[in-house]
């Protein structure tokens, strides 16, 4: 009996030691990617942000949520941008797709639907820090007047 459980204790020391490396591995291929990537992730956001800009007619006064990049490369995030009545439209999703950015409400669901599926099934490289809520609430003016419930 004690022979059994020694071997199964053995075994199963076995196991977490193994899965401890390959994961260890992973991880440590995972912040290789990210330093190698840094500086083209930057550069590339640069480009997008601009094209945000440009899309949204409004250089100056654009505030950014959480943005991040894929894997494959495609930057994604949410931005408070002027409206075409001169407002603000609250935090609204993005992404990059080619020389494009897309929009929910400029786009179809066929455009919309996999790019943006693609972004939050894959959120790798982080290219500003910011909330993942979209909305009013989510912008510098909205923390200050919404109220959170329960």
């Amino acid at each position: 009996m004690i022979a059994a459980a020694a071997r199964y204790a053995l075994a199963l020391g076995l196991v977490a030691a193994i899965g401890g490396a390959v994961f260890g591995g992973v991880w440590a291929k995972d912040q290789l990617d990210r330093r190698e990537a840094s500086a083209a992730a930057q550069a590339k956001w640069r480009v997008v942000r601009g094209r945000v800009a440009a899309r949204l007619n409004d250089q100056y006064a654009l505030e950014f949520g959480a943005v991040w990049m894929t894997h494959a490369g495609r930057v994604c995030g949410l931005v408070n941008g002027g409206s075409s009545f001169g407002g603000l439209t609250g935090m609204t999703p993005f992404f990059a797709d080619g020389d494009r950015v897309r929009f929910p409400v400029t786009s179809t669901h066929k455009e919309w639907a996999p790019g943006w599926g693609e972004c939050i099934a894959d959120a790798w490289y982080e290219l500003e820090k910011g909330s993942l809520q979209t909305g009013y609430c989510a912008t510098r003016a909205g923390r200050t007047r919404c109220k959170v419930y329960g």
